[in-house]
């Protein structure tokens, strides 16, 4: 009997120094348990937010457009294109008024040739005594009126020793009226001729005033039937714009 109450005392004391054991080493075992699970929660972490950062890096390299040099090509040209084609459409009043110095120029021109064969006494021009575009004057250069029209009054004055015949155009007979047409202006005179303008729309027109030298007592219109008939060139040309203020 002695014996079995020592052995059963021996097995309570291995049993209460086992527990005492186990409970020093569950909280060690917890603690390490739970610095591995952090740890792998951590790498985790880690691994999804670099995965996350390389989707994010392809998706944006995706979205990149890639510069397109066919299409800014393409639209300078056509900017080019549409400012060449506004810089050629003119106004009409643009278009007139270049057709008006260009028809003075020519004039111009024609007049320094006969200068140059006036200079030149073998020339058959210089025994014709030639006037020159210089020696015709036309002033004002410019006419305006207002919308509702108006009287003006332009000067042609001839600086040479002969008599110059005129004539006097207009680029719209229905809105202006020029008086006289026809004339002769004496040698260092000036004669004064009216143009009037009626009531009218806001356009540009151009008044044209031909001259050419004339003989003592015949009449201008005569003096151009005579060039016409010849098709001489032995005339002036002053082109002076009709502008709307």
């Amino acid at each position: 009997m002695l014996i079995v109450y020592v052995t059963i005392a021996l097995a309570i004391i291995v049993n209460t120094i086992f527990q005492c054991a186990s409970d020093r080493k569950s909280p060690q075992r917890r603690a390490s348990q739970r610095s591995n699970r952090r740890s792998r929660k951590s790498n985790a972490s880690t691994k999804s937010t670099q995965s996350s950062r390389r989707s994010g890096s392809r998706a944006t390299r995706r979205r990149r457009p890639k510069p397109s040099r066919s299409k800014s090509t393409k639209s300078s040209s056509r900017k080019s294109a549409s400012n060449k084609s506004k810089s050629k459409r003119l106004n009409p009043s643009e278009r007139k008024i270049q057709a008006m110095l260009l028809a003075d120029k020519k004039a111009a021109s024609k007049a320094v040739v006969r200068r140059a064969d006036a200079q030149n006494p073998s020339s058959e021009s210089a025994e014709l005594n030639i006037t020159t575009y210089a020696n015709i004057r036309v002033i004002p250069h410019e006419v305006a009126f207002k919308p509702f029209g108006g009287l003006k009054q332009i000067r042609i004055r001839n600086a040479t020793k002969e008599t110059s015949a005129f004539l006097v155009k207009c680029s719209d007979n229905l809105l202006y009226s020029v008086n006289p047409v026809f004339g002769n202006v004496e040698p260092n005179t000036d004669t004064v001729v009216n143009v009037l303008r009626e009531n009218g729309g806001p356009k540009s027109d151009k008044l044209v005033v031909v001259t050419t030298k004339n003989a003592p007592g015949r009449s201008a219109i005569q003096a151009f039937e005579e060039l016409q008939m010849n098709n001489s060139l032995d005339y002036n040309v002053n082109v002076i714009p009709l502008v709307v203020e």
